[in-house]
């Protein structure tokens, strides 16, 4: 139930600045992630009737498919806790630190970003470049 009043709250506040839209987004698909995870024991394919229910609940198809599920799963995976620090970086820069399959990799570009306070397109240009192999 905490959830969906994280939704509510989430898409009623559209008004507010970015930066406000970015941190609330970020913490709720962080819960939808804890959720997935806790939650796996207790339900078969507790991914595939999150996506559908999200999905067919809010009706925003993209935002709740079954691969934007999995990424939230996998950014709680990565970043267990969430930390007011976490909202410098955008969704986008989350979906790829999260590609990498060793979290040492991941949070090497996860700090450098926070560090050099990058967006998107400079972390992606850093990692484009390999920076974490060159040092």
């Amino acid at each position: 139930m905490l959830l969906f009043l994280y939704l509510i709250l989430f898409f009623s506040n559209n008004k507010v600045g970015g930066d406000f839209i970015n941190s609330k987004k970020l913490f709720f698909f962080w819960k939808i992630g804890k959720f997935t995870v806790e939650k796996r024991f207790f339900c078969e394919n507790i991914v595939s009737k999150c996506s559908s229910y999200l999905a067919y609940y809010y009706g925003n198809s993209t935002m709740f498919s079954y691969n934007s599920v999995l990424s939230m799963k996998k950014f709680y995976l990565y970043f267990p806790v969430f930390l007011d620090v976490m909202n410098k970086l955008e969704w986008e820069s989350y979906l790829e630190l999260i590609k990498f399959n060793d979290k040492s990799i991941c949070y090497f570009y996860y700090n450098l970003s926070l560090f050099c306070n990058f967006n998107y397109g400079n972390l992606k240009h850093a990692i484009d470049n390999k920076v974490y192999f060159r040092i």
